[in-house]
């Protein structure tokens, strides 16, 4: 009995040890000076390119046969104060040639964010930058996976219950709501799971292990559950904001919810970093023993 409980507090120091210093990581990562500049400006150009976005989902929903009064219904749960700047483009009777290049233009200013942090990762791993091109190329779909995993989470984890509701008063195939009320499920967190994985993976201009990436990707998703169920419980509950500062909380509160997630983000890619640093040394440290093994082993066969 005493060898089982000395087991036991064994493990548990051995834990809490693992734990203290995972967390004195994070505290180091967050001092670093790229914390203070990198999240700021990746939520910036996510809200930018947001509405170019929102905008082309407006299109697709077309093919759904979605009737636009209810994107609309939905934006306006999302995102209220923008409802009415969007409804022109999303009704179609105002798109053009002009605010389609527009439109790129934002996305393509959008992309910086994203370009900075493939800069900062390359640096980080100590990885020569790629060509402009390419690198650009990257960014933006490092942006469009980015942003699509935020609407994602705004429409199905965050307000998922207001949209169910609102679809019990549309005409929308049986199908769409069994699908949506699936995706409303922990499904939610596996696909961001790996939608965050792939661009952790992609963002240096090198071919990891995906070992290296799921410690990164893992704490991630954990952080942004977090993050998404306070945004969920606020936005819910956000008619006593509103008596005070209007629908402006409803954007400063989606602007700081944002800034985290793009905090945790980044938060992430330096974890993965050093968990890829730390098996280096493990395996540079064994090395030599390795080799030491296999020379004693032909000495004694040439014996």
């Amino acid at each position: 009995m005493k060898k089982r409980i000395s087991k036991f507090n064994k493990q548990a120091t051995e834990q809490f040890k693992n734990l203290k210093n995972y967390l004195l990581k994070i505290i180091e990562i967050i001092k670093k000076p790229e914390m203070g500049i990198l999240p700021g400006q990746l939520a910036f150009f996510i809200i930018l390119s947001l509405v170019p976005i929102i905008t082309l989902c407006g299109f697709g929903a077309g093919l759904f046969n979605i009737n636009m009064d209810t994107v609309i219904d939905i934006l306006d749960n999302i995102i209220p104060t923008g409802v009415e700047f969007l409804k022109p483009y999303l009704t179609g009777n105002t798109i053009d040639l002009k605010l389609a290049l527009i439109f790129l233009w934002m996305f393509y200013l959008a992309s910086n964010g994203c370009n900075t942090v493939i800069l900062i990762s390359n640096q980080i791993y100590g990885i020569d930058q790629s060509n402009w091109i390419k690198r650009r190329i990257k960014a933006i779909f490092m942006t469009f996976g980015i942003v699509v995993i935020i609407i994602f989470l705004l429409v199905f984890p965050v307000f998922g219950k207001k949209i169910l509701e609102l679809f019990e008063f549309t005409n929308i195939s049986s199908t769409i709501k069994e699908i949506f009320k699936i995706l409303k499920g922990p499904l939610t967190w596996l696909v961001m799971f790996i939608f965050l994985k792939g661009i952790y993976e992609i963002a240096p201009d090198r071919v990891r292990r995906n070992s290296h990436i799921n410690t990164g990707a893992i704490f991630t998703t954990g952080g942004w559950i977090i993050l998404t169920w306070f945004y969920s419980q606020i936005s819910t509950n956000i008619t006593t904001y509103n008596i005070f500062y209007g629908a402006l909380s409803n954007i400063a509160i989606l602007m700081l919810w944002l800034y985290f997630m793009s905090f945790v983000f980044v938060i992430g890619l330096s974890l993965n970093y050093g968990e890829e640093m730390e098996q280096e040394k493990v395996l540079n440290e064994n090395r030599p023993l390795k080799v030491v093994k296999e020379r004693s082993q032909t000495k004694d066969t040439e014996e």
